[in-house]
């Protein structure tokens, strides 16, 4: 049996429609990063994101050294993705510290071709009927709507319509409450930043906290596939 860090990008994506969540981290300090990661997989997460930093002077070399601290921690237990990606050269600097799927904020075709000429899984952002067909035709595996909470579950069901086929993974805006919502409206997945891992109380060091939320979700996913 494959492990996490030996699948291919097929399976990958497949396991993305079973677990249904991936967690986000954004601005977490990589001195608390190994930490917040092990509270995730305790609470049963399987998928992280570690989104780049394009505002400090280091901020991407940051990223980077996070992605890998990571990997040789939980290298067996958690799938791991980056974000906020923007260039096929970001593409190439995640793979190289261990990355399995890269997360952009927009369709750029060169970040998509980059991400699969590596075998690894593409989850372009999009909104609009035409850039989630853009990504889909340029070899996405998944697309992200975003902001897909902002505009609710009716949103993903009516992108459902036209563009039934193309997996929709719904970032922002997606909570406890309204989570099995975006599933019954067709999103195979959801992406939780601050709803779940909120940097301030990572960089406290609040790992409890975040353990048990990401519990919660897990638990209430389950709940509904069983």
């Amino acid at each position: 049996m494959s492990t996490i860090t030996s699948k291919s990008d097929a399976e990958i994506a497949d396991l993305i429609r079973v677990e249904k969540l991936f967690a986000i981290l954004r601005g977490v300090k990589r001195d608390q990063i190994v930490e917040t990661a092990r509270a995730l997989s305790r609470g049963g997460v399987k998928f992280l994101e570690v989104t780049f930093n394009h505002d400090a002077p280091h901020g991407i070399e940051e990223t980077l050294e996070c992605l890998k601290r990571i990997r040789v921690a939980l290298s067996e237990k958690i799938c791991l993705g980056a974000g906020t990606v923007l260039t096929a050269e970001q593409v190439r600097f995640a793979a190289d510290v261990g990355a399995q799927f890269i997360v952009s904020p927009n369709v750029d075709q060169n970040v998509i071709r980059a991400t699969k000429d590596l075998a690894m899984v593409s989850l372009p952002g999009a909104l609009t009927p035409t850039e989630i067909l853009q990504a889909h035709n340029a070899g996405a595996d998944m697309v992200k709507l975003f902001p897909g909470g902002s505009f609710g579950p009716d949103y993903v069901k009516a992108m459902g319509g036209p563009l039934k086929g193309i997996p929709l993974i719904v970032v922002g805006g997606v909570d406890l409450d309204n989570i099995l919502q975006f599933f019954a409206a067709g999103a195979v997945g959801v992406g939780l930043g601050s709803n779940l891992v909120n940097s301030r109380e990572a960089n406290a060091g609040n790992f409890a906290g975040i353990e048990e939320k990401a519990r919660a979700f897990v638990e209430k996913i389950q709940a509904s596939t069983t």
